[in-house]
């Protein structure tokens, strides 16, 4: 039995390497055809091919073991272990009451809101823009339709009253009206969301960063 004290950021590091090394190892071949002449594989004779793939056929199976066990550890220690956050009650209010989670729940935190700041908030600034856009587009038509038919409907008249015409043009500008809908003041307020989402995410991933240098674990395998 072998037994191994380290903090958290130490195993995933070498949790890390063992992954690559697996990986590597896996990729090498570990059977091969032997005939009467052929007396090298792989550059070596038949009998150091043989010993050489029983070597790393042992090698990966101990990293394998070492792997699981330091990944046991990390999640035992993840599931046990707490950090102290800032509450996050949505993307448009802010809490400055902190409560005590898990590792794997800061982590899991972490992960929910780096996802929600890809899709979610980003999107709704694509969403913004392009309706933006459309809104501005549209009211440029809508001016060129009222200017149009003021045009058709006065060009020949010319005992039409200013009042006339501009009542008229209050009629056609209500006729071609329109808004942009933006109830929850999205276009006002997205920034200052993404910037919450960001710094939120900077400052929990210090205080883990913080932590796993810290916390020991011990593993055994």
């Amino acid at each position: 039995m072998v037994k191994e004290k380290l903090t958290i950021r130490k195993a995933l590091t070498q949790k890390k390497v063992l992954d690559n090394q697996i990986q590597e190892l896996s990729s090498t071949r570990f059977v091969a055809v032997a005939t009467s002449n052929r007396t090298v594989i792989d550059g070596l004779k038949q009998k150091d091919w043989v010993k050489d793939a029983q070597a790393r056929f042992q090698s990966l199976n101990d990293k394998l073991k070492r792997r699981e066990a330091l990944a046991n550890a990390i999640m035992d220690a993840n599931a046990k272990h707490t950090v102290s956050v800032k509450k996050f009650i949505g993307i448009d209010k802010q809490s400055d009451e902190f409560e005590e989670i898990s590792f794997a729940s800061a982590i899991a935190r972490k992960k929910y809101l780096s996802d929600l700041l890809t899709t979610l908030v980003k999107g709704m600034q694509k969403a913004v823009l392009n309706n933006s856009k459309a809104y501005q587009e549209t009211e440029r038509q809508a001016e060129e339709k009222v200017t149009e038919r003021l045009y058709q409907e006065f060009a020949s008249v010319t005992q039409a009253s200013g009042k006339v015409r501009q009542e008229r043009e209050a009629e056609l500008r209500e006729q071609y009206s329109i808004e942009l809908l933006d109830p929850n003041k999205l276009a006002e307020n997205l920034m200052s969301f993404k910037e919450y989402i960001e710094n939120y995410l900077a400052e929990i991933d210090a205080i883990l960063g913080h932590a796993t240098e810290v916390t020991e674990i011990t593993v055994e395998y």
